[in-house]
């Protein structure tokens, strides 16, 4: 438990520094700028994450009574799942708030071959989704294959949980940063306690490698 809250805090403090680099960069952010913002979104739901987590950890390491061993076992097996829903929350909020900034980020740049693709599905009447725009960002240099396999991974993993209650509709499996993220059709994706944050991290990193290209 002490080491996801670590996780989260460290998470939180990259998206502080990131936002900050995003700005530098920037030199004259608009307001409510997407481009940073959409780092400063993830620092705040990290924030709510760890007051929720935090609050738990103080609740569950004072003195309890328990009446058998089996009690106990029930007790840190409900603990961890509220983690993992709280943590889910999170992962999920994160997502959301880097698919509605890409977005629009790129209406910001409306010469920029991104935003020339994005005008061709709306006029096709075809709605813009998170993969398409990343799909056409390793097409345009904006993304690498190490990139663009992870982003997969993510999405695979937030349309899973969003969609299908986490229960996988095919078989694949990723690497991300060394740890293999497994997908077997039928079955509810299952991982360590700090899976959800560990993937928001990843998240935050691909964001700002992708907005950072960008907008250079």
């Amino acid at each position: 438990m002490k080491r996801l809250i670590t996780e989260v805090w460290n998470l939180r403090q990259k998206c502080a520094q990131y936002e900050n680099d995003v700005n530098s960069i920037l030199q004259n952010p608009i307001p409510s700028d997407p481009r940073s913002g959409c780092l400063g979104m993830i620092y705040n739901t990290a924030t709510l994450t760890l007051e929720m987590l935090s609050y738990y950890y103080e609740q569950w390491k004072g003195p309890h009574i328990v009446s058998s061993e089996e009690d106990l076992r029930r007790s840190r097996e409900e603990n961890a799942q509220r983690c993992v829903e709280i943590t889910k929350m999170q992962f999920i909020s994160s997502v959301s708030s880097i698919e509605y900034c890409v977005k629009e980020t790129i209406s910001l740049y409306p010469k920029h071959p991104l935003a020339k693709w994005c005008n061709n599905q709306q006029q096709r009447k075809r709605r813009i989704y998170l993969g398409g725009i990343i799909t056409e960002s390793k097409r345009m240099g904006l993304v690498d294959n190490k990139e663009y396999d992870s982003w997969g991974c993510i999405l695979k993993v937030r349309n899973a949980v969003v969609h299908n209650n986490g229960i996988a509709d095919h078989d694949k499996t990723y690497q991300i940063d060394g740890a293999t993220v497994t997908f077997i059709k039928g079955k509810m994706l299952r991982g360590k306690l700090d899976f959800c944050v560990r993937l928001t991290d990843k998240a935050a990193d691909l964001y700002y490698s992708w907005v950072v290209k960008l907008i250079k």
